[in-house]
C-alpha cells in the first residue's frame, strides 16, 4: 500500500479511538462500509480489507460507547405518546443503528484485544471466480460455463439478503443522486425480480 494510504488508515484508527459519541464513530463506520462496498466493485482486495478493517473497529469503538450507557429509562418518544424507552434503544434509534447490530457490537467490545485484532486484520476469505462459477454451474445442472451477468446477480440477490436495515434508513443513506438512479430504475428491476420468483417455483 502506499505511504499515503497508511498515512489515512492510521489517522481513521485514531479517529476511532477519539470518538466519545455514539454518532461520531457511526459515521467512521458508514463511510468505511461505502469505501469497503466500492472497493469490492472495483475488485481492489487491499483496499477493501482495509476498509473492512476499519468498518469493524468502528464499529467495536462504538459498541463500547453503548455498553457505557446506563440501563435505566430514557426519554419518551418523539410523539410523547407510548411506553418509554430505554437509553440504550434511544441511542439506536437516533443513530440508526438496528438492535442486531447493536448487540453484535456490543459483543466486539467485550472480547479480548488480541483475539479482536485477529478478527479485524485477517484478510477477508474470497472464493475465486473461476470456482464460483463451477458451483453456480453444478447447482443449475449444467456442466459449461455460466453466463456473467447471471452470476454477477447471483451474487448481488444474496448480497442485499444480507442488508439489516430498513428500506428507510437506507433511504436516508443515499445522496440525492443515488436516489434518482433508483427511482429511473427500481421498476425494471422489481419486475425482473418478480419474473426470477415466477421461474424459480
Amino acid at each position: 500500500m502506499e505511504q499515503t494510504g497508511l498515512i489515512k488508515y492510521d489517522e481513521m484508527c485514531r479517529a476511532i479511538v477519539a470518538c466519545q459519541r455514539v454518532d461520531e464513530v457511526k459515521k467512521i463506520r458508514d463511510q468505511a462500509k461505502a469505501l469497503e462496498v466500492y472497493a469490492r466493485q472495483g475488485q481492489n482486495e487491499e483496499a477493501e480489507d482495509r476498509a473492512r478493517e476499519i468498518r469493524l473497529r468502528a464499529q467495536r469503538r462504538a459498541g463500547e460507547l453503548l455498553l457505557k450507557i446506563p440501563r435505566d429509562k430514557g426519554g419518551p418518544s418523539k410523539s410523547n405518546s407510548g411506553p418509554r424507552r430505554t437509553q440504550l434503544k434511544q441511542a439506536l434509534q437516533e443513530n440508526k443503528i438496528s438492535e442486531k447490530q447493536g448487540r453484535e457490537w456490543q459483543r466486539d467490545a467485550k472480547i479480548p484485544d488480541e483475539e479482536f485484532e485477529e478478527k479485524a486484520t485477517a484478510p477477508k476469505k474470497k472464493k475465486k471466480k473461476k470456482k464460483k462459477k463451477e458451483g453456480l454451474a453444478k447447482a443449475n445442472g449444467t456442466d459449461g460455463p455460466v453466463d456473467d451477468q447471471a452470476t454477477w446477480l447471483s451474487f448481488r440477490i444474496e448480497e442485499m439478503a444480507l442488508i439489516d436495515q430498513s428500506a428507510e434508513t437506507l433511504w436516508a443513506g443515499m445522496t440525492k443522486s443515488t436516489q434518482k438512479r433508483i427511482r429511473k430504475n427500481i421498476e425494471v428491476t422489481i419486475n425482473l425480480l418478480r419474473r426470477l420468483q415466477r421461474i424459480s417455483k
